[in-house]
């Protein structure tokens, strides 16, 4: 794929301060289309381009915290997804060998099967009637070197070029983008270990309501119930610390006795190995195109904070066109608390997982004093400093906050000590 800045006279005409505008966003995994739904219903005209038939599914997780189910209501998929294939969780809980700790969501989480979450986000932008371009890829972009610089994208799909115009272009295709590479624009490297990832969905009857995250040294694996009977099995691990060869499936549950029951259960998606995980990304754009990240900008943090992550992005960019054209910096304000925010949870996980006294001895102090984990999970789902359309969550983490205040919490600690 190629970039080229070119210079027209008359095309510009075509392109004024306008509010609804021609997007193109490149990718239809749930970001990309969550994306292309809220422009959608803000007036904006938008085609999606994918370059297979549907998007690869991947090994991120399939919890949608709080702030992040805030933005899917708005977009109504009540009528479009199955019931069968999603659950709402209230509590997240802890083991680390003897020791359960468990934590209240602020509110209700969701978690969605990331094939029926696409699904559901597919028949809303038929509604809408968003057009989906499959088998198209990305293989040219040019933009016109003036003030509103429309581009024009050529795709090609079975050797057929297809040429389109637009005033932006929003990408969401994952971490190999091919846009980010020809813009030159670099990820951040973490520093060693890379980490890798393996997830699959098994059958099993459950009335499961929560998120269990198992900790060891190096390695964590969590269990989250996605819908009627259906579990999400996946695991995370540096791979300095944990080598595994042969059969990797057997030897990760051997990791877990704790999980050893579910091995054997009728699987209901493939047992697959993803990474190595060693790239962050960060805020990427580059005058009228516009890169939205995937889940791996956080490799470690809490459940759920990948595709969340994502449906902010989409919010945010949604946002920041006042008067039709496009505002980095409404879009940096937004953002950029959330980064520094999601970076930090990142940072105490990672930081967790590899020091396996330290982590011990905090999950013994916090089962003391249970108000220490609530705060952080409501801490943990921060939704950035611009005001959101619906006022009562807001409110509804505030009070919240209130009732595990910094002086409840000290005055528990002192009476636990």
């Amino acid at each position: 794929m190629t970039i080229k800045t070119v210079k027209s006279e008359n095309l510009l005409k075509k392109f004024t301060n306008k509010n609804s505008l021609k997007f193109a966003v490149i990718g239809s995994g749930p970001i990309g289309l969550a994306t292309a739904i809220q422009l959608a219903e803000k007036g904006h005209n938008v085609k999606v381009f994918e370059a297979s038939d549907q998007p690869k599914d991947h090994s991120c997780g399939e919890t949608i915290m709080p702030s992040g189910k805030d933005i899917l209501n708005t977009m109504s998929l009540e009528n479009h997804l199955d019931p069968h294939f999603s659950k709402e969780l209230k509590t997240i809980k802890y083991f680390d060998d003897n020791i359960v700790l468990k934590g209240q969501l602020p509110r209700n989480a969701k978690a969605i099967k990331r094939t029926e979450l696409i699904k559901a986000l597919l028949s809303k932008c038929k509604e809408l009637n968003i057009t989906l371009h499959k088998h198209h890829r990305v293989i040219e972009i040019e933009r016109i070197k003036e003030k509103y610089q429309p581009i024009f994208l050529q795709t090609e799909k079975k050797k057929e070029k297809s040429n389109f115009n637009f005033d932006y272009i929003v990408a969401t295709d994952g971490d190999q983008q091919n846009l980010r590479k020809m813009l030159k624009l670099d990820k951040v490297k973490t520093a060693k270990p890379s980490r890798l990832g393996a997830r699959f969905h098994i059958h099993f009857e459950h009335s499961l309501n929560e998120i269990q995250i198992f900790w060891k040294d190096g390695i964590k694996a969590s269990l989250t119930p996605t819908g009627e009977n259906i579990l999400e099995i996946a695991f995370l691990w540096d791979t300095e610390k944990i080598n595994l060869k042969g059969n990797l499936k057997n030897q990760l549950f051997q990791l877990f006795p704790e999980l050893e029951g579910y091995k054997e259960c009728p699987q209901l998606s493939t047992f697959k190995e993803w990474g190595p995980l060693n790239d962050l990304q960060q805020l990427s754009y580059q005058k009228n195109i516009i890169i939205l990240e995937d889940s791996r900008i956080f490799l470690n943090g809490i459940a759920g904070d990948g595709l969340t992550f994502g449906l902010k992005q989409g919010q945010a960019l949604t946002r920041s066109f006042p008067g039709g054209v496009w505002s980095p910096t409404i879009y940096n304000l937004h953002m950029t608390p959330i980064i520094f925010h999601n970076r930090a949870i990142n940072k105490s996980s990672t930081f967790l997982n590899n020091n396996p006294e330290i982590r011990k001895n905090l999950f013994k102090v916090a089962n003391k004093i249970p108000p220490i984990f609530n705060s952080l999970l409501v801490m943990s789902d921060f939704q950035g400093i611009l005001p959101q359309k619906n006022t009562s969550s807001v409110k509804s983490l505030e009070d919240l906050s209130s009732k595990y205040s910094f002086e409840k919490i000290k005055k528990q600690f002192k009476k636990a000590i």
